[in-house]
């Protein structure tokens, strides 16, 4: 699946190279427009090997982001130079610019960043043994429905077979 991925993003980018109109690489490649652009910067970011790259999709932390972005802003870097330098899509690039004007570094971070997670329960040495007790209880009661149901089907196909041929079932 890997390498058929990456013939695609090979051929995307020599179609797009060659000046092959973006809707007819769409429709013979079943890729977005945005893909096919980052393929190319990263194509020419770094070659054929670019096109490995898998770090693209990982998120961005808020440190990173504001990096970026004071990057593009005190360098004045163009759209298209920035997508080509950090390989991240354009409409990204350009929504953390707008988000850091309009709120500073906070506004590139993310809406669940800096939460704590819950914290996982820690049990005592006692608490332990008597979780495992129970375990093991509860462990000893399913065998016994299980057991107790598969007699209950054997005593009532044992009845069913007696009253096929007539006999009446016994009383033990």
């Amino acid at each position: 699946m890997k390498n058929a991925r990456f013939s695609i993003k090979v051929q995307a980018v020599k179609m797009f190279e060659s000046g092959v109109n973006m809707n007819k690489i769409r429709t013979t490649l079943h890729v977005d427009a945005r893909s096919v652009r980052l393929w190319y910067a990263q194509f020419k970011a770094k070659g054929t090997n670019g096109l490995y790259i898998t770090d693209a999709k990982r998120q961005k932390t808020t440190e990173e982001k504001t990096e970026i972005v004071e990057d593009i802003i005190n360098n004045s870097l163009s759209l298209e130079e920035a997508v080509s330098k950090y390989l991240i899509r354009k409409d990204y690039l350009q929504t953390w610019i707008t988000s850091y004007i309009a709120k500073g570094p906070d506004g590139l971070r993310r809406k669940n960043e800096g939460k704590s997670m819950k914290k996982k329960r820690v049990y005592t040495e006692a608490e332990l043994d008597e979780l495992e007790r129970l375990r093991m209880r509860n462990e000893w009661l399913e065998a016994e429905n299980a057991l107790l149901k598969k007699v209950k089907a054997l005593v009532e196909a044992r009845e069913a077979r007696q009253r096929e041929i007539g006999q009446k079932p016994s009383k033990n």
